[in-house]
């Protein structure tokens, strides 16, 4: 009964969609919202319950990456432990409070409960490019009718109408759906102009969003991965020509033109020479006003919920776990100061330095994860996370490091394989 209940595949998707509630569509009860990490914690632990009670059944090989793994998770565990004892003795913000703060990087635990349903390595594929394609359909409905709002935004709404920058929680599978995708173009024989098509327009929907570090990453780790394919076919050759032709079409539309308008005048402005760039702003205050001492700028000052009133961008009205919820509000709400703004960095001010490193360590690790040329994917989406991590937080903000949960049990599942052939 056990295993009819959980380990089918429709479920697990259903059960994706759900968890991470994955666009946060904008008409669901507010209780069940991704932005609720109550819900999400209690959700985290069900499924470590699931996990406990059904790992008996499955056969769990131990690989060295499986190892490496459990070593990192538990690190990163003491180190969530130790934050929310910093953040109690230097800003007397209750333990529990930081605790489920820590929902959406704690993510990175369903690693064991989703390795223990023991899919094929082609039924998690395509998990993966099924929550890529809906991904993309939200993104593109979503782009194609602003006004309506039907998901919530990551940032304010107000902004996203006035600068018509897409984020939609969940957003990082795109750029795994994205790398998956070329990988597919370059080694597959037939239909890989399928392939192609959807690496385009998953291109398209991140130059939508307007992210300067995005589109960096997404060049360098898409170099990183074609450099590593032996083989070049005519394909290939091709199908990269047809590629670059549509990009310089796409940009010579009106959106285009005033997306690149929009970003040229941001350069202007959002550059580090600039002292008034928010993000100036936000590291000359954390390195020169913000930490209490050595210890609290080590173990950092905790996780915290910002509540800001996206109306009226003001904190007055607004309810606050603790008195240091207060102070980082008031600083974003008059200075924006946010420390997703500086990416790992940003994170180690408050989560810590030694979780940040955690973190690094993680997509290291799926950097070095040693494959078949049909798997590449998996290496340049931690290429890809390592950029992306300096100035950005597509990589472990937003619920999507569960999108990095995926990839860490598919390059598992390849430990397994290659670990069979070598004991048959």
């Amino acid at each position: 009964m056990f295993k009819q209940i959980f380990y089918t595949k429709t479920r697990v998707i259903l059960l994706f969609l759900f968890l991470v509630n994955f666009f946060d569509f904008h008409y669901l009860p507010d209780k069940f919202s991704v932005k609720n990490n109550k819900i999400l914690l209690i959700f985290i632990v069900t499924l470590l319950a699931i996990w406990f009670v059904g790992n008996s059944k499955v056969r769990n090989v131990k690989t060295i990456f499986d190892k490496r793994v459990n070593i990192l998770l538990t690190l990163l565990f003491f180190s969530a432990l130790t934050n929310c004892l910093s953040s109690y003795m230097f800003r007397g913000q209750d333990v529990w409070v930081t605790f489920y703060q820590w929902s959406p990087i704690f993510l990175l635990f369903l690693y064991y409960p989703l390795k223990s349903l023991n899919f094929s390595l082609k039924s998690w594929e395509k998990i993966l490019f099924l929550l890529f394609c809906i991904e993309m359909t939200a993104e593109i409905i979503q782009n194609l009718f602003p006004h309506a709002m039907l998901f919530d935004m990551t940032s304010g709404n107000d902004k996203f109408l006035r600068d018509f920058r897409c984020r939609i929680y969940g957003n990082g599978i795109i750029s795994i759906g994205s790398l998956f995708c070329l990988n597919c173009a370059l080694k597959q024989k037939s239909n890989n102009y399928i392939y192609w098509a959807l690496y385009f327009i998953s291109i398209v929907l991140m130059f939508l969003s307007g992210f300067r570090v995005v589109l960096l990453g997404m060049a360098v780790s898409s170099i990183f991965m074609a450099l590593r394919i032996k083989q070049a076919r005519l394909r290939t050759i091709i199908g990269s020509v047809v590629l670059v032709v549509g990009i310089y079409g796409f940009t010579q539309t009106q959106i285009s033109q005033d997306r690149i308008n929009e970003i040229v005048n941001r350069q202007g402005t959002d550059n580090f020479d600039n002292d008034d760039y928010v993000r100036m702003i936000t590291l000359n205050y954390y390195l020169h006003n913000h930490f209490k001492s050595p210890t609290e700028a080590f173990l950092g000052s905790g996780l915290v919920k910002r509540r800001v009133d996206p109306k009226t961008n003001d904190v007055s009205r607004v309810k606050f776990e603790s008195t240091y919820s207060h102070e980082i509000s008031s600083l974003a709400a008059r200075y924006h100061i946010y420390t997703v703004d500086w990416g790992l960095l940003g994170f180690s001010w408050e989560g810590g330095i030694p979780a940040a490193l955690i973190l690094v360590l993680i997509a290291v690790l799926l950097v070095c994860v040693k494959t078949d040329e049909r798997f590449l994917y998996i290496s340049s989406f931690g290429v890809f996370a390592l950029i992306n991590s300096l100035t950005n937080a597509r990589y472990h903000g937003y619920n999507n490091l569960v999108w990095t949960v995926l990839l860490m049990v598919i390059a598992d599942k390849l430990y397994q394989l290659d670990k069979f052939k070598k004991i048959i």
